[in-house]
C-alpha cells in the first residue's frame, strides 16, 4: 500500500518539490502567478538529475532492494521517475484543456 515514508536521506525525495515550490514563491511573490507552474516544473526537471546523482552516490554500493536511502519504497535514485511521470500528467492535462 502507498505510504509517505522514507529511510536515510530519502527525505530529499519530498524536500525537492517543497524547495522548488518555495523558490517559485520567493521569485514570483505569489503561487498563483501565471508563470508559476512553468517555473516550478522547470526547477523540478532541472533538479531531478541532482536527486538521481545523490541517490546513486548514496546507494551505490548497496545490494538491489536493500538500499539504505529510500522514499516511498523506491530507492532514492528512482524518485525522479515519479516526478517525470507527474510532469507527463501535467502536460497531458494542459493538452486536454
Amino acid at each position: 500500500m502507498f505510504s509517505l515514508s522514507w529511510r536515510g536521506y530519502g527525505l530529499a525525495g519530498i524536500l525537492l518539490p517543497v524547495a522548488c515550490l518555495a523558490l517559485v514563491v520567493m521569485l514570483l511573490g505569489d503561487i498563483d502567478h501565471p508563470a508559476g507552474a512553468k517555473l516550478f516544473w522547470g526547477l523540478m526537471l532541472a533538479s531531478s538529475p541532482l536527486l538521481w546523482w545523490l541517490g546513486k552516490r548514496l546507494n551505490g554500493e548497496a545490494e538491489p532492494g536493500e538500499e539504505p536511502h529510500r522514499f516511498m519504497g523506491l530507492s532514492l535514485q528512482k524518485v525522479p521517475l515519479i516526478y517525470l511521470g507527474l510532469f507527463g500528467l501535467y502536460l497531458l492535462g494542459k493538452a486536454m484543456q
